[in-house]
């Protein structure tokens, strides 16, 4: 997760913070300052006792090359860690200051001095009185930076000079724009056995600003997710995409809750989000008694209480509290009040708009809490994951309560189209499935040696799992419940697909999931059959020679998605003689070996094997950095993308194109420019802030688009009939030619091709100088291109993601009635109401129906 590259606003300002006191405490020491002034004493290495080692007594071949050289095992030192005091600080910088021989500091510390006090002055900002201990603080090491500015350098002396205004700080990990010294011009720190750290925060008021930075992260991070969703309501972004980059980015949060808590000790973070909360309020001209009122959270402070992730983390507490393991969470209708999305949010009233989360929250933690029971299934997103680790330890975990902040955000967001989300995903996964179906028919009727019956196997299990989802096996689960109990299912109160209805972030990841094995099955496809390489040869040679003048977009297409690196070695063929070896290469034939089996009436022998599509030249990838999390995962897993350095470069330089991927030609323009050089990878120790990291991830998913969501199958089935059409024109030259077994399976009907261009080519190369075959070719082609040239990538372009336009969308029902048919129900629970109306939730006094009717079910 959150590797090297990725780093967090906390142990970034830790590394500086330490920096500091590392540098002052080093390097007075080492201009004479006694050890005996400093508040806790220097320990030497030799009065601290070494850790017990292994034993380094050498066996085998290394004793003996050790014997040889006559060396000794040197033992590893031993690493001390000193902590510097903060009252230290400013006598360690008086003294440096006083030692006149000095002539500079190094530049490092005053960027690192810096950009510690703009961390602490943002804090205080937002804080105001809560941070008073915080302010003593700054002042220290602003008087610290006061003392050692005549040694810095000029420029670092400069940017001591601006003034930190934290209104316009926008980001406390590149907080000012100071000047960054050379790699070259970095002093390296001596190899000490000592390593100077500064104080840890143990103060309460300390820890609320470590937990700030926690949540200044999180802020960021929520910022860049509103882009990203707002340029998919544009339909620039796909919703596999979307989702994929949210999921990401709740995991990359994750990462840096976990990095903080140790910071935090056995201190509640809860607690600490509950103190910053009241800070806010107070800071806005609230009471100490109205920040800490629960009811001032529903009513009054609602805003402040939902910017601080405060009403998701009480929300989730009460959904635990009623948890109960021996009971499933089923309830009658309306438990949880009526959700009228139609409604303009920005009109309703703070209670109103909490009864709204109170909603989203309880029915999307009901659902999920079946979902982590159900085996196999095929995605888990972070907030599913949440839910199951807080069921199982009765105790909410930090990364949930963020999870929920983004469930609520989108669904705040995109209103009564959130639920149209969910219905357009099971419409595709319908027309996955079909499209799956056509290819099994397809089976059926053509046989190749290079499609063994464990392929339509995989076809029929993919179709299958497809169809599982759509009938939703949440909603089978519950069905199983009630007549397990006894009781009569509700009438109103359990419907398909309620849980992707909430979350289009599952939507989306169910969509990337089926598709993501669309795309590989696709592949598999066309390289068993051979159909859209052989057919791009033929093209090429015939548009060449100019025996066709029409474009075929569908085959150009191909070959600029799956590039020309998978079609030929080398540069582009320009004559008969190039046609010829390149198709055979392709084919894995030695051209020579199929000149001299010309006479023959069998084929040249195949087995030095086929060049395949992706197998040396990678199609896609950023897509394919998160195969294992979001295609190949499995139920119980904890799966991770591992961010190294290199998956990181790969996103970064992906990213920078910028293309919104809605067409397959001429691709809309960038309207921003990238934020880093394509061609330059991360430096070593170079650090990516994480909402930069998330918007790259966005971008690269997105600019991979065109080729993740191709639709190979179709394309392998339309080139098929071409071949057979052009095989029937061309069997009487063929017999004539080659004889009757040119012919002897319909896996040898790409190589139709083959012998045309063989045919075509002039005797003294070899072969027949016959080019009958090669002008019926370009005659069936074509009469081809007059109707079906494009016919893919129009389809394409239809499919290319999920691209929804809403204002077309129709209403939930004539959706469900396109998915489900004419008997399915409507969303429980979610009533349509024209936009601006009245009525929202429900009304200020009412809580929701209280009598649950929760089913008990004893495991």
């Amino acid at each position: 997760m959150a590797s090297p590259p990725l780093v967090s606003t906390y142990l970034q300002y830790r590394e500086n913070i330490n920096m500091v006191a590392s540098c002052l405490c080093r390097t007075a020491l080492d201009l004479g300052y006694s050890p005996d002034k400093l508040t806790n004493p220097l320990p030497s290495p030799e009065s601290t006792p070494s850790q017990p080692q292994a034993s380094k007594r050498l066996k085998g071949k290394a004793r003996k090359e050790a014997k040889a050289k006559g060396k000794k095992v040197e033992e590893a030192p031993t690493i001390i860690k000193y902590i510097v005091a903060n009252k230290d600080l400013i006598s360690l910088a008086q003294y440096i200051n006083s030692y006149e021989s000095l002539h500079h500091i190094p530049d490092t510390f005053a960027i690192a001095l810096n950009k510690c006090i703009a961390v602490q002055t943002s804090y205080c900002f937002e804080a105001g009185q809560d941070a008073k201990f915080n302010l003593l603080y700054i002042t220290m090491l602003e008087k610290i930076r006061t003392i050692l500015k005549p040694r810095m350098s000029t420029k670092a002396a400069y940017a001591c000079d601006e003034p930190i205004d934290p209104k316009t700080l926008k980001d406390l990990l590149d907080i000012l724009n100071l000047y960054e010294p050379p790699e070259n011009d970095i002093e390296p720190l001596k190899d000490e056995t000592i390593v100077f750290e500064a104080e840890p925060q143990e103060k309460v008021s300390d820890l609320l600003m470590v937990y700030y930075m926690l949540f200044y992260d999180m802020k960021k991070i929520q910022a860049e997710l509103h882009g990203i969703w707002n340029e998919f309501r544009k339909n620039r972004f796909d919703i596999g995409v979307v989702a994929v980059t949210t999921n990401t980015a709740i995991e990359v949060a994750r990462s840096i809750i976990n990095g903080v808590l140790p910071a935090l000790g056995d201190y509640d973070i809860s607690d600490l989000a509950t103190r910053l909360h009241i800070a806010f309020c107070r800071s806005n001209n609230y009471t100490f008694q109205e920040a800490v009122d629960p009811m001032a959270t529903k009513h009054e402070a609602y805003e402040h209480a939902n910017y601080t992730f405060l009403n998701a983390y009480r929300l989730l507490v009460t959904a635990l509290s009623e948890q109960d393991t021996k009971r499933l969470p089923l309830y009658k209708p309306g438990k949880y009040g009526v959700y009228r999305p139609k409604n303009a949010r920005k009109k309703l009233s703070n209670s109103r708009k909490f009864l709204e989360d109170k909603y989203l929250v309880n029915e999307m933690w009901n659902e999920l809490a079946i979902a982590s029971i159900i085996e196999n299934y095929p995605v888990q997103d972070e907030m599913m994951r949440g839910v199951k680790e807080a069921i199982k330890n009765n105790e909410i975990p930090y990364y949930l309560v963020f999870a929920t902040q983004v469930f609520l955000d989108i669904n705040h967001y995109l209103r009564h189209h959130a639920p149209l989300i969910g219905l357009h995903v099971f419409g595709q996964l319908n027309k996955i499935a079909n499209t799956v179906r056509s290819q099994l028919e397809f089976g059926t009727k053509h046989k190749s040696p290079a499609w063994p019956a464990s392929s339509d196997h995989r076809l029929r299990e993919h179709m299958r799992n497809a169809q599982w989802v759509v009938d939703d096996p949440v909603y089978r689960y519950k069905l199983k419940a009630y007549t397990k109990a006894g009781i009569q299912p509700p009438k109103k109160g359990i419907v398909k697909g309620h849980m992707v209805r909430l979350s289009p972030v599952l939507s989306g990841l169910l969509f990337y999931h089926f598709r993501f094995e669309m795309h590989e099955i696709g592949i598999h496809v066309i390289n068993a059959w051979q159909t859209i390489n052989t057919c791009w040869h033929l093209y090429l040679a015939l548009k060449t020679e100019l025996l066709i003048t029409r474009e075929w977009k569908d085959i150009e297409v191909c070959r600029s998605v799956l590039t020309e690196a998978n079609f030929y070695v080398g540069d582009k063929p320009k004559n008969m003689q190039e046609y010829f070896d390149q198709f055979c290469l392709q084919k894995g034939v030695n051209p020579q070996t199929f000149l001299k089996t010309k006479h023959r009436v069998n084929k040249p022998d195949l087995s030095s094997g086929v060049h395949l599509i992706g197998d040396k030249n990678k199609i896609l990838t950023a897509h394919t950095i998160f195969g294992n999390r979001y295609f190949r995962y499995k139920s119980g897993a904890t799966s991770v993308v591992n961010w190294t350095k290199e998956n990181v470069d790969e996103i970064l330089c992906h990213s920078t194109t910028r293309y919104y991927t809605t067409q397959y030609v001429n691709p809309v323009e960038p309207t921003q420019k990238p934020r880093r050089d394509a061609t330059k990878k991360l430096k070593k120790g170079e650090l990516v802030h994480p909402d930069e990291f998330i918007e790259s991830i966005g971008y690269a998913l997105q600019a991979e688009t065109s080729e993740f969501v191709f639709p190979w199958i179709i394309m392998h089935q339309i080139t098929w009939d071409l071949l057979e059409k052009l095989t029937k024109k061309c069997r009487p030259v063929l017999l004539e030619l080659f004889g009757e077994k040119y012919f002897e399976h319909e896996g040898d009907l790409p190589w139709v091709v083959g012998y045309a261009l063989l045919a075509a080519l002039p005797k003294e190369k070899g072969g027949l100088g016959d080019e009958r075959l090669f002008m019926i070719s370009g005659a069936v082609i074509d009469v081809f291109l007059r109707g079906a040239g494009d016919s893919v990538v129009r389809l394409g372009e239809m499919h290319l993601g999920l691209k929804i336009n809403f204002a077309e969308a129709g209403s939930i029902a004539e959706q469900e009635k396109a998915v489900y048919g004419e008997d399915e129900e409507g969303l429980t629970g979610v009533e349509g109401q024209e936009e601006g109306g009245e009525r929202s939730g429900l009304r200020d006094d009412e809580e929701g129906e209280e009598d649950d009717g929760g089913v008990s079910i004893r495991e």
